[in-house]
């Protein structure tokens, strides 16, 4: 990994990225998060979400990052639910 450090947060490539949400997929058991629904991974139901948005300051640390299903993370935008840290 090549991470790019921007004002004390990580910001890391594409290919990072990629390698970092597989891994915390892979370590959260396909699980979203919020809900608790497992998933198998190729059934491409989950995504990562920044607990702090990057726009906020935030930074692609894996304690920044919420694996959630596609429900959930709706629900998060929507403010529907409120994440400001993981469990």
């Amino acid at each position: 990994m090549n991470p790019q450090p921007k004002q004390n947060r990580l910001i890391l490539s594409k290919a990072d990225w990629i390698r970092q949400t597989k891994r915390l997929f892979s370590e959260c058991g396909y699980a979203c998060q919020v809900c608790g629904k497992v998933y198998y991974p190729e059934e491409n139901c989950l995504a990562p979400h920044h607990i702090k948005t990057r726009g906020a300051g935030g930074g692609d640390e894996p304690e920044n990052i919420l694996i959630v299903c596609k429900e959930c993370h709706h629900k998060i935008h929507s403010g529907e639910i409120n994440v400001t840290s993981k469990k």
